[in-house]
């Protein structure tokens, strides 16, 4: 084996190693921003179900204009 050859191998596992790395942040970032998606979303649910309750609870009165009312 040539200095030249495990010179290119030696590239070519830092390129891997760097690609690994990358992958990896990218993949953590991915991770924390669909957590705070499933957050957000989680919070909003958790308030349409709380006016939800308080309309059938007889607490508030529903809104008459509302575009997505069923009688």
């Amino acid at each position: 084996m040539t200095v030249s050859t495990a010179l290119a191998i030696l590239k070519l596992l830092l390129s891997l190693a760097a690609y690994f790395a990358q992958r990896a942040k990218q993949t953590e970032i991915e991770t924390a921003l669909l957590a705070q998606l499933e957050n957000l979303h989680g919070k909003r649910v958790d308030k349409a179900v709380a006016a939800r309750d308080s309309v059938l609870a007889g607490e508030l009165q529903p809104d008459p204009d509302d575009p997505n009312r069923r009688d």
